[in-house]
């Protein structure tokens, strides 16, 4: 049996004197067993296998696998979100996913719509919407077995109405951003208390959002202007969470968080029932799943477990399904039929298409030069965009990643349709107690084969003379931008030009921090280091407006942040490098490359090769550059 931090009756003492809407941390921890055998990873797999979060076809898996006790603590896994939020060209969109959450649903959405329907003059739009495919497919099934199963049918219709979700969508106003309006489903701003809260000792998901904020946001928060194209994603994605598991990798420890919505009318004594109703469901799905693996439980929790466990190394893919690719620019085809400029060229080759061959970028990168020697920025950072067809599900693509190429930031979503698999190794921000932690990386080389060589190659790339100015100012800029939210004399570098070291790499790194001014929050930290210096370039604004010129494609979500806010005001991001977007059997992969004004456009173009060619043999395909 499962129990919470604190019992019925603390709890209805708790809340006895709520005089407004209240979100009430529980926590319930996992016997220790299951926490010492399972990891993450299998955890993921089995409640994907269990089904318990109600079909929604939404999930996902947080970890790091690079053992550093900095950034490895905690790892965030869950399918049962309770709604989708969706912000793109200014609409905002909820959704709700669990019919049980509707209580929390439509207190978030009165709020929300006081806002977004002031300053607009539009009507907020509320619609119900049948989850479709369900129906269709117990139609499809009654149709076979014919006109003897028509109770069937009329239950299966029964139950689709039961499972009627609801959809809301609204204009933010005029003087609001994306960020304005993602603080709306958050306390304090959406007059929600948040009750019973236990702090970890670093910034940790205890519901809240999770999700992702495409770089394309920056269009609406920094520029101003129209993007001029259509998205092929939303800007913003995020699953509102009240349910969700959190793996403590230093004391092996596993934590079942709900976070129940409650009003000060609520029955109290039944909102703590069903609360700890859904951790016994949730923990019941995982038990029942791991204990009935042919393989037995031991050995099914065990597999998967770390990046070095040899069911987790990658298998070389089929011809058919990701044939050995030369990323030359010969084989990259350009095109503008579509919004994005790329298209799929047919099923032949893998690797369909560039958003820029080899001549393109390179020109792109002497128009960016021309920019630096007119005192117009000092850097910019230049991507390419390739796309091309694998068949392999995401969570495959997923564990072949994790053990190919451990990183601190490893992640995984699938949002129905559309999936996100990445390795980052790079901070884009944090927030814990209100203060703010950036980790600029600027300075890479190989790790050695001995110590030595190891210590010498280290040596060599700290005193690499372009590395060194390249990595101060992307620190001065980290701190221009931390001092816009942060209280005056509280922002410091720690751990300048440290060398850290990772499974394949190291990285030249500096800590810059302080403390979050009292009418400042999670959401304009966001919004002041978004995107990273390391991603766009100095001075961040010009540099993005030439981005914007220079680039043939939109970036969508490379460059923006993958993370999470807490309910807690906590949140935590990486930057979206390393990152396979996948649509159904098509897949995109981006990288780029740092323009000064000593950069070489042929050794920049290759840059961006060898940072591909990287993520295609991580994911089980072969390169030749």
């Amino acid at each position: 049996m499962l129990s919470f931090d604190i019992g019925e009756e603390e709890f209805k003492k708790l809340v006895s004197g709520l005089e407004k809407p209240g979100l009430i941390q529980l926590l319930a921890k996992v016997d220790s067993n299951f926490s010492r055998s399972c990891s993450p990873l299998d955890l993921y797999q089995i409640l994907k296998k269990s089904g318990c979060s109600g079909g929604s076809g939404y999930s996902y898996l947080l970890e790091s696998v690079e053992k550093q006790a900095s950034k490895a603590r905690y790892s965030f896994v869950g399918n049962s979100p309770d709604s989708l939020l969706t912000i793109n060209d200014r609409k905002l969109s909820l959704e709700l996913l669990n019919p049980n959450a509707s209580d929390f649903f439509e207190e978030i959405v009165s709020k929300v719509k006081k806002v977004c329907s002031a300053g607009t003059g539009e009507e907020v739009e509320e619609v119900e919407e049948v989850a479709k495919e369900k129906e269709k497919e117990n139609k499809n099934k009654n149709k076979k077995r014919g006109e003897e199963n028509n109770a069937e049918e009329d239950n299966a219709e029964e139950n689709t109405e039961v499972r009627k979700l609801r959809k809301f969508t609204a204009s933010i106003p005029e003087g609001k951003d994306s960020f304005d309006a993602l603080r709306l489903v958050f306390p304090p701003a959406n007059g929600i208390e948040f009750l019973n809260e236990k702090r970890f000792e670093r910034q940790t998901f205890l519901g809240g959002a999770i999700g992702y904020t495409a770089y394309d946001a920056v269009y609406d928060s920094w520029l101003g202007a129209d993007k001029g194209f259509e998205s092929e994603i939303p800007e913003l994605q995020y699953l509102l969470v009240t349910k969700s598991y959190v793996f403590d990798h230093l004391t092996e420890e596993v934590y079942i968080v709900v976070t129940p919505f409650i009003n000060p009318d609520s029955d109290t004594g039944k909102i703590y029932e069903e609360a700890l109703s859904e951790a016994e469901k949730l923990y019941s799905a995982i038990r029942e799943v791991s204990l009935s693996e042919s393989t037995g439980k031991a050995a099914f929790l065990n597999r998967l477990a770390g990046p070095q466990s040899t069911e987790l190394q990658p298998t070389k893919l089929q011809p058919t399904k990701l044939q050995p690719t030369k990323l030359q620019s010969a084989e990259l085809k350009s095109t503008a039929s579509n919004s994005t400029g790329l298209q799929l060229e047919g099923s032949g080759s893998p690797l369909q298409v560039c958003s820029s061959d080899r001549s393109e970028f390179e020109i792109s990168v002497l128009r960016a030069k021309e920019h630096i020697f007119a005192g117009d920025i000092f850097q910019a950072v230049l991507s390419r965009k390739c796309e091309f067809r694998l068949e392999q599900p995401p969570f495959e693509l997923y564990a072949q990643l994790r053990a190919i190429n451990p990183s601190p930031y490893m992640y995984i979503f699938e949002f129905g349709d559309l999936a996100i698999v990445g390795a980052s190794p790079e901070t884009l921000m944090t927030v814990h107690k209100r203060k703010v932690m950036i980790n600029p990386i600027a300075g890479t080389c190989p790790r050695g084969k001995s110590k030595a060589e190891d210590e010498a190659l280290a040596s060599h790339m700290l005193n690499d003379e372009k590395e060194r100015a390249e990595h101060v100012m992307l620190v001065d800029l980290g701190r221009n931008d931390v001092r816009m939210v942060c209280e005056s004399g509280s922002v410091k570098v720690s751990g300048f030009m440290k060398v850290l070291k990772y499974s394949h790499v190291q990285h030249i790194e500096s800590t810059v921090s302080g403390t979050l001014r009292p009418e400042c929050d999670q959401f304009d930290a966001f919004r002041a280091i978004f995107p990273a210096g390391t991603l766009s370039g100095a001075p961040k604004i010009r540099a993005m407006e030439i981005i914007s010129e220079l680039e043939t494609a939109p970036r969508g979500i490379y460059g923006g942040g993958v993370g999470y806010y807490s309910w807690n005001g906590d949140a935590d991001f990486a930057i979206v490098i390393r990152t396979l977007l996948i649509q159904g059997k098509k897949v995109s992969l981006q990288s780029g490359a740092g323009i000064v004004a000593d950069s070489d456009p042929a050794y920049e173009f290759r840059e961006t090769e060898r940072k591909m060619a990287a993520m295609l043999t991580a994911i089980g395909g072969e390169t030749e550059l």
